[in-house]
């Protein structure tokens, strides 16, 4: 890796692969495209040759987009690093934690999961936790 340039994340060398996304799938896959299509809402206010040049686009560059979080492979090299002086104290204790229904609880056991398996996220010992907040859930409006 390029060492980083000030405060910016670092250039990572990629041995000119730039499907970054979708490294290790068939990102052109028919079936892939189709579900891709199949789960992209496409306004009503289009006319039905932009449509099919919109339809065109998405296919084109179906390497840009992940249908699971497992397609997300990580850059090599690449690591998020958030700039904190190291005198700053921050909460620990989470302040009025909204209780989370059945149905939150699942979702967000069940994202914490998957983003355990695909190696996005990991555990962290809580002696090494800096800073806590409450959990917000937020639906999307679809």
């Amino acid at each position: 890796p390029v060492e980083p340039s000030g405060d910016l994340q670092p250039e990572i060398d990629l041995d000119n692969d730039n499907s970054l996304f979708t490294r290790t799938s068939d990102p052109h896959n028919p079936r892939r495209v189709e579900e891709i299509l199949r789960q992209v809402s496409i306004g009503p206010d289009l006319s039905n040759e932009q449509r099919v040049r919109v339809r065109k686009l998405l296919g084109d560059f179906a390497d840009c987009f992940a249908l699971s979080i497992r397609e997300v492979v990580p850059i090599p090299g690449a690591e998020h690093r958030i700039h904190v002086p190291p005198d700053a104290v921050f909460p620990k204790k989470i302040p009025h934690q909204r209780q989370l229904t059945q149905a939150q609880h699942e979702y967000l056991s069940d994202a914490i999961d998957e983003l355990l398996t695909a190696d996005m996220i990991e555990p962290i010992r809580p002696e090494d936790v800096k800073c806590v907040s409450p959990i917000t859930l937020a639906q999307k409006v679809h």
